[in-house]
């Protein structure tokens, strides 16, 4: 080292050795702040909507039948009849 450098060495090396933990924990701060940013610009970047449509807009004949054999609400529904009931396995 050369003489000129050695006193400003020195001057760092005390620095250093006084706020070491100030200083850590500023590099720590702005890394989790990085990370943080990083993690947001993947989030925006990924909840875009897609400009491209995945349905298609035709309907086959089958499709239209069905549509057409639907009942309307104002019709009355044909009669509802409930199973007739199991017998009992347990009874002698």
């Amino acid at each position: 080292m050369s003489p000129q450098l050695y006193p400003l060495a020195v001057k760092l090396r005390t620095l250093f050795s006084r706020h070491y933990a100030v200083l850590y924990v500023c590099v720590i701060g702005l890394l989790l702040a990085f990370a943080v940013f990083s993690l947001y610009q993947v989030l925006l970047v990924t909840s875009e909507p897609s400009t491209a449509s995945n349905t298609s807009g035709a309907f086959d004949q089958s499709t239209i039948k069905k549509i057409n054999a639907l009942n309307d609400s104002t019709e009355q529904p044909g009669t509802f009849a409930l199973p007739s009931p199991r017998p009992n396995p347990f009874v002698e």
